[in-house]
């Protein structure tokens, strides 16, 4: 049987003085209080330092450290490394959780001798009462295979859902520190999460909703269009490798498609909204060398087209070209009128 008692929470604050206390109130209220609670500012320009400070006053498990800017990614390694003990949580400083998920959690983790337990998410402007209210334990061992990621009644790839992310989990310290967060990047919860659901092999799944994650219109992700934006592609990319890698072909070309649509929508965003036709151009031809560069055999009919739209986007001439020879063999076949 796994064994767990004392869990290091990591929560990486940045510029988030207007949340941060709810954020902190739901940690400290949790039915299960043996923790530490790690709080690693990201150089905030607010008064974020100053509440993490005040709070660190007032209970001796809170550790505050102040860095400069470095991004979540950075925080999110840093604290990890503070932590003393076996067992990880990860919290963002805008967000809330439910008073029972740390309880919950470890009761996972003995139940079903896992290395891992995730929950489900919810999203909102503000989490309502019902959020708060007693909720069931449901929990489930899942062991993690390729099959697992088409299975809806788990944590399909095809949905949205926490799972996917870092937070709303507790994992082993050891599979954390085996595969890091690239720092520098935004969308690393995508980019690393399999890893480590794949690491360690049996998970525990409580399908209940016990963290909510705030929309928050100041966070990074709702923020102006920028070449870091792109890291979504990136992650994508990273999770191409590693289905490449443990031999998931159903999924790669699953996460393939998801993959060109990806680059189309961010290549036109990019050439549209921001007038970045260079930036565009990148995207489309790092998009036209993946299937190269991972070998990728792909029947899906969405993404055959999609890889002739890239074609296309990246030598428009030629696809003007191509019309009218199109245009000239209608007439000649009969077709068309000239």
């Amino acid at each position: 049987m796994v064994a767990i008692s004392k869990i290091s929470i990591v929560v990486p604050v940045y510029n988030v003085e207007k949340y941060l206390k709810g954020c902190l109130d739901s940690i400290l209220n949790q039915t299960y209080q043996n923790f530490e609670l790690i709080l690693v500012d990201d150089g905030s320009k607010d008064s974020s330092g100053e509440i993490c400070e005040s709070y660190a006053e007032s209970d001796r498990r809170i550790k505050v450290f102040h860095n400069k800017n470095a991004g979540v990614s950075a925080s999110r390694n840093f604290g990890i490394e503070k932590a003393s003990c076996d067992w990880l949580c990860f919290v963002d400083s805008d967000d809330v959780v439910h008073p029972k998920m740390l309880e919950y959690m470890v009761q996972g983790i003995k139940d079903c001798n896992a290395k891992v337990c995730v929950c489900r998410n919810t999203a909102g402007d503000i989490p309502d009462a019902n959020f708060f209210a007693n909720k069931p334990y449901n929990i489930s061992k899942v062991t993690f295979t390729e099959d697992i990621l088409f299975d809806d009644e788990y944590f399909s790839y095809k949905t949205e859902d926490g799972v996917w992310l870092v937070r709303s989990m507790l994992i082993q310290k050891t599979i954390a520190l085996k595969y890091p967060m690239e720092v520098g990047r935004i969308y690393e919860d995508n980019a690393i999460a399999l890893q480590w659901l794949y690491e360690a092999k049996e998970i525990a799944f409580i399908d209940t909703e016990l963290y909510f994650y705030l929309q928050n219109p100041q966070s990074i992700m709702h923020q102006p269009l920028t070449h870091k934006t792109a890291d979504c592609l990136w992650a994508l990319e990273e999770q191409i490798k590693f289905a490449k890698e443990v031999g998931y072909n159903k999924f790669l070309e699953l996460i393939y498609e998801n993959y060109l649509v990806t680059s189309v929508y961010m290549a036109k965003r990019f050439s549209d909204e921001n007038n970045d036709k260079k930036f565009s151009k990148t995207i489309l031809k790092k998009a036209s060398k993946i299937r190269k560069e991972y070998n990728i055999k792909t029947k899906i009919e969405k993404s055959l087209k999609l890889q002739r739209d890239i074609k296309d986007m990246q030598h428009p001439k030629i696809k003007k070209l191509k019309k009218k020879i199109k245009s000239l063999l209608d007439i000649l076949k009969g077709n068309r009128q000239i």
